[in-house]
């Protein structure tokens, strides 16, 4: 039998040491345990596991996902609890595994938990901290905390929704003015947890790189109010009340009146905002401000084709009003996350965010409104799970040499 030595970093040995210490543990674990499965007969799979060992389906998962998972490393997010390793080894031991791999499972896991609780304190910390190392771990980890911020923001705010979506359409200016912007603006599945709660559903503001202007032109692309832009068509009904407000000059925001608790709707709005002051800027970006707690969220931006350089950069930050960091030098404030835009092709092309019903209709409805200039749009989309609020999105893009300017 070999014995394994771990050398376990502690508490203020730096960055360095800890990320190498942290590698060489979760590495060794994965080796381990991938040792013990692979002197069962017949195991190919987490379902195999399960079968052969008598152990219930979701440690198998985990014990497999520890020494097959994406990566060189393992997340923590799927390393059993104390309890459950064991309930797996001695489940291993009598299915004829030899003593020495076993054992070597056991020193892996003890080696797992004493730098869990090094730098932890608690296995939770724990996983936070190690998950940060893996590519795997960070997914897991980054949709299991956004997903927690989720129901704990539904519950603190008393609103949600299924869905959130904004659609940027960047369409020729006239001379001397930065491009238009047509934008569609959906809360899909919008549900209040606490009776009578007013919501601010949109908010927007001209933002350059001296500050805030006085508000450009806002039309609205059809039907309802002309203050609000609320498309009644693709709303659910009754039609949700919707007011508008500016709090000052560059800024509009669309509140939701109050209505009862649990019973879902559907707001649409949809406007033209055009007549915005020309900056000779090399890049620029549209942005979309999130603060209502949601499941998913979907950002289409449309652009000209030829008008940019490659794929607009994905760029999330935690304020929603009044800076600018997407057009700063400094990236003060940026929350990172592992998503980005991905080039559709042509914009009629695009496929319908199936988790909004109706949204194939809303989506060529809104390219028709666009007229001719919608044939030569190409789409980006964005999709997030669980995304952080307060937020701006931001879909910042470099301006291709025949094509000078800038947007909203």
């Amino acid at each position: 039998m070999r014995s394994l030595r771990y050398a376990v970093s502690v508490p203020g040995s730096g960055p360095i040491q800890f990320e190498a210490s942290a590698s060489q543990v979760l590495g060794g674990l994965r080796r381990a345990v991938s040792a013990v499965l692979s002197g069962l007969d017949g195991v190919s799979r987490a379902v195999d596991v399960a079968d052969r060992l008598g152990i219930d389906r979701s440690l198998a998962w985990k014990v497999w996902r520890v020494s097959a998972g994406e990566g060189g490393l393992p997340s923590p997010a799927h390393i059993p609890g104390r309890a459950g390793f064991e309930r797996f080894l001695k489940a291993a031991r009598n299915a004829g595994v030899g003593l020495g791999p076993v054992t070597e499972a056991r020193e892996a896991y003890a080696a797992f938990g004493q730098l869990a609780g090094a730098h932890g304190g608690d296995r939770a910390t724990a996983d936070i901290m190690l998950g940060a190392l893996t590519q795997e771990g960070k997914k897991r980890q980054e949709w299991s905390l956004r997903r927690d911020a989720f129901h704990a923001n539904s519950h603190f705010l008393g609103v949600r929704c299924d869905t959130l979506y904004q659609a940027d359409a960047l369409l020729p200016p006239p001379p001397g003015y930065m491009p238009e912007v047509a934008r569609l603006s959906v809360l899909s599945g919008f549900r209040r947890m606490r009776a009578d709660v007013p919501w601010i559903i949109s908010r927007s503001a001209l933002a350059t790189r001296d500050g805030l202007r006085p508000s450009p032109r806002r039309e609205p692309l059809e039907g309802g109010s002309e203050s609000t832009g609320l498309v009644e068509r693709f709303c659910s009904l009754p039609t949700p009340g919707v007011i508008r407000r500016r709090p000052d000059a560059s800024t509009v925001e669309d509140e939701i009146q109050p209505g009862p608790v649990g019973e879902p709707v559907t707001v649409v709005l949809g406007e033209r905002v055009s007549m915005m002051p020309f900056e000779p800027v090399p890049s620029d970006a549209v942005t979309m401000a999130v603060f209502t707690p949601a499941e998913r969220l979907c950002y289409d931006v449309l652009i000209p084709e030829g008008m940019i350089e490659g794929t607009p950069e994905l760029k999330v930050h935690s304020t929603v009003h009044g800076d600018t960091p997407h057009v700063r030098g400094r990236e003060y404030d940026r929350i990172p996350v592992f998503e980005g835009f991905v080039d559709l092709g042509p914009a009629r092309d695009i496929p319908a965010v199936a988790s909004i019903p109706g949204h194939g209709a809303l989506l060529g409805w809104f390219l028709e409104r666009l007229g001719a200039p919608a044939d030569r749009l190409r789409g980006f989309r964005a999709m997030l799970r669980y995304p952080p609020i307060p937020c701006r999105i931001s879909g910042q893009y470099t301006f291709s040499a025949s094509f000078p300017g800038g947007a909203a």
